[in-house]
């Protein structure tokens, strides 16, 4: 399966919603994951609480089994571009959300 990816858009909105302004802490255990940040500004959510400012241009790999997760803190929607590989099946994480 060499060579196989998953890609999608994710947007997170700014404001006071915190569903929609965070993509919380969490892991691929067997997926690393790249995500292109398009437009807006982040904090992007490391293990152990930590967290370091990200913004449109950034280009941030995680590896399989680190924790990440981005929370929006600037006043414009956060787009960016994830890239997934091997994919994994996301529907899981959410079907909460519907």
């Amino acid at each position: 399966m060499a060579g196989q990816f998953a890609a999608g858009a994710g947007h997170l909105d700014p404001g006071d919603h915190p569903a929609r302004r965070y993509d919380r802490r969490h892991s691929h255990p067997h997926s690393e994951q790249t995500w292109i940040i398009e437009q807006g500004r982040a904090d992007l959510l490391l293990d152990d609480g930590q967290s370091r400012p990200v913004e449109a241009g950034a280009i941030v790999r995680t590896p399989a089994g680190e924790i990440h997760g981005l929370h929006n803190s600037g006043s414009e929607p956060l787009v960016y571009l994830a890239i997934t590989t091997p994919p994994i099946d996301f529907r899981p994480a959410y079907d909460n959300e519907r």
